[in-house]
């Protein structure tokens, strides 16, 4: 399968920051994949330790946060 028949089965995870102002802010896009979830979610935090960092679906859901 190519990546533009996934798109359809694969959804999209934000990778988000809080800012000081309390506020989320997208930092990174990754596909439903939890190994590559996880990676970006260290990754994203290793860059911004003082920040706490989530995941969430299309919808809003919360999938994780450090």
């Amino acid at each position: 399968m190519n990546r533009c028949s996934l798109e359809g089965l694969v959804d999209p995870i934000s990778i988000q920051i809080q800012d000081y102002g309390g506020n989320w802010r997208t930092v990174a896009n990754v596909w439903n994949n939890a190994q590559r979830m996880i990676f970006e979610l260290r990754s994203v935090q290793s860059r911004y330790p003082d920040r706490r960092v989530r995941a969430i679906d299309q919808d809003g859901r919360l999938i994780d946060m450090l």
